[in-house]
């Protein structure tokens, strides 16, 4: 029996459309199952995006060594960098997010996802998804700031502590998904549904309703779970190594570990959607999975 269908008759036993860890379940045993597959479309789609924040980071590191650097120079450059950073981000992150739950669907059929389709199928429609993910992404600003602390700046986490800054994470990961919840469907909304930016948000509030405390639920342990997990390593990794040899491992670690969060995090959202949905009553689960035939 397919996982889809097992997860269909123990939902059906539970009484509820959005069961938390029978959700979770599903998603992690889909995961698992095309763990490389999904882990390859971030890198394909975000890998540019790391070795231009490499080569900017040698750059930088290079103009303030110099006798004649320009301080206030360099402090502009690096603002319109991290302008440029965040825009380009938004627009690969969305092709990555699209490539993923295309790919979701697809296992669901029991089908074999093709890397050229999904992406073939993703950039026809670009423009609502990075639409979508750029409204998201401004409201939720806040929140990606504070939680890029743990990922980005480890001489923060050393000067503060790292119980410091896990209190400061929880908050801004509550905000994060108390704020992300009501439009958490919108992007398969795009995909599956070839719906436009004001479309998607309202066809999300619907299908959210009655369900934001679980979808949110489920959000919070993928979340917590990730920043317990990175924590461990992290005090393991700084007792253990040189500061130098401390922030190359970091930087490795940090980097792989989000790959796999934001992965993950699509997939889990697409699983949401699908089982809103299907719940629902007005779509069988045939003809939802075969929405990208």
């Amino acid at each position: 029996m397919s996982i889809r269908r097992r997860f269909a008759r123990k939902r059906k036993r539970s009484g509820r459309s959005l069961p938390v860890w029978l959700t979770l379940g599903k998603a992690l045993a889909l995961f698992g199952r095309k763990f490389w597959l999904y882990l390859l479309l971030y890198i394909i789609f975000l890998s540019p995006l790391y070795a231009l924040d490499l080569g900017f980071d040698k750059f930088r590191s290079d103009s303030m060594d110099s006798p004649t650097a320009d301080f206030e120079r360099m402090g502009k450059i690096v603002a319109w960098y991290r302008i440029a950073h965040g825009l380009l981000f938004i627009f690969l992150d969305s092709l990555a997010t699209g490539a993923v739950l295309y790919c979701l669907f697809r296992c669901l059929k029991g089908a074999n996802p093709r890397i050229d389709l999904a992406l073939k199928v993703t950039i026809s429609r670009f423009l609502p998804l990075v639409g979508v993910i750029f409204c998201i992404t401004i409201v939720n600003g806040f929140s990606v700031v504070g939680i890029n602390l743990l990922d980005d700046r480890y001489d923060i986490v050393i000067d503060i502590g790292i119980f410091e800054l896990l209190g400061i994470n929880t908050y801004y990961v509550l905000l994060s998904c108390l704020i992300y919840t009501p439009v958490a469907a919108s992007v398969p909304a795009v995909m599956a549904e070839k719906a436009g930016v004001i479309q998607a948000f309202k066809r999300s509030f619907q299908l959210t309703k009655g369900n934001r405390w679980r979808i949110c639920a489920i959000l919070l342990i993928v979340q917590f779970t990730y920043y317990i997990a990175i924590s461990y390593f992290f005090t393991k990794m700084i007792d253990s190594e040189s500061l130098m040899e401390f922030s190359s491992c970091w930087e490795i670690l940090s980097r792989g570990s989000l790959l796999i969060l934001s992965a993950f995090e699509a997939l889990v959202i697409g699983l949401i959607y699908f089982n809103l949905r299907v719940s629902g009553g007005k779509i069988k689960e045939e003809e939802l999975i075969s929405v990208f035939d």
